[in-house]
């Protein structure tokens, strides 16, 4: 082959890499439940543009009308004011979960909050952040582990979503706002398949800018007969497209895969895991990969980034010097780094 031909495959190779990049953009989030400056020194290693948090309301405001934005609810996580003033500091876009909703706000006989006192918290905290956070999602994975799912009772969401979106956009019409995270798929018989029609079906398109999911495979293969996250996808896309939704993105807020636990020294200390650090770092990879195939999937986050269980792209126990990096960390790293636009 001559030096003209090599360099002709070279460009067209280089074009070819610029049109994909183009035709379907995706960027990389990463979750965490710490803001500390060590915390913000791997976002900033991982090279990732958007951090998302999550704090339980029910720390936030134990009792009604009463707000404790520094309060504690997981070995140092929470404490909002701090962490979100941290993550702000270094120019990171943020998503924050409102989830676990305290029990005086809740709905009879329901894991739901009330409309009217979701939308009043949405509106303390979207004022509080003003233009430090810029996405939010209206619960967590409430919903689609209640009873709602089965008797097709999305409404009483959908009534949720409403006015907290409507308080959300009040505040700062730029805010975003999700639906709550769908995921359930290999224990509860493909549970956001059948949520997003209901959602849908009782009102719901006006009233998010963003379908979120969650991707956890259990101990299933990623591309298990009729149970991959590719054919998922395609099945959400139909589904968007049906109620003329598609130019909505879809976003995977979270998604992981466990190892064993293991200490400091490297010894396993738990045997929760489902794969090896090399399969857990291949198994990302392939996930981001299927993602941004789909052209729908614009924003994807691993969870989490830094802790003490299996699933943490750093495995730490927050003490100097404890911190080790999983062959995870650098294929997150090498992908961001490889489709950064």
């Amino acid at each position: 082959m001559s030096i003209l031909s090599r360099a002709v495959d070279r460009l067209f190779a280089s074009l070819r890499r610029a049109l994909s990049r183009r035709a379907s953009p995706m960027v990389l989030g990463i979750n965490t439940f710490h803001g500390d400056p060590a915390t913000c020194d791997l976002v900033d290693e991982l090279g990732v543009k958007w951090v998302r948090i999550q704090t339980h309301w029910r720390a936030i405001e134990p009792v009604r009308g009463e707000y404790n934005w520094e309060s504690e609810w997981w070995g140092g996580a929470g404490r909002l004011d701090t962490i979100i003033g941290n993550l702000h500091e270094r120019g990171y876009k943020i998503t924050f979960c409102v989830c676990e909703p305290p029990e005086w706000a809740l709905m009879p006989r329901s894991r739901l909050p009330l409309p009217g006192e979701a939308a009043r918290f949405c509106t303390e905290l979207a004022t509080r952040y003003n233009g430090k956070i810029q996405c939010y999602e209206v619960l967590a994975e409430e919903p689609v582990w209640s009873h709602e799912v089965y008797d097709h009772q999305a409404i009483k969401y959908v009534s949720i979503l409403k006015d907290c979106y409507q308080a959300i956009k009040a505040v700062n019409p730029n805010n975003l706002v999700a639906t709550c995270a769908m995921w359930g798929r290999y224990y509860t018989d493909t549970t956001y398949l059948k949520y997003l029609p209901d959602l849908y079906g009782a009102g719901a398109k006006r009233y998010f800018d963003i379908v979120n999911i969650h991707h956890y495979l259990g101990n299933a293969t990623l591309e298990a007969p009729g149970n991959g996250l590719r054919s998922d996808l395609e099945c959400l896309k139909r589904v968007m497209a049906s109620n003329g939704d598609s130019k909505k993105p879809i976003w995977v807020t979270e998604f992981g895969y466990a190892v064993p636990n293991k200490n400091s020294d490297g010894i396993p200390v738990q045997n929760d895991g489902l794969c090896t650090e090399e399969q857990q770092a291949e198994y990302l990879t392939t996930t981001l990969d299927i993602c941004r195939a789909s052209g729908v999937v614009k924003n994807a986050f691993w969870y989490q980034l830094r802790n003490d269980d299996g699933m943490a792209l750093v495995y730490t126990k927050f003490a100097p010097g404890d911190d080790r990096k999983r062959p995870a960390f650098y294929a997150y790293k090498d992908w961001v780094k490889k489709w950064r636009s």
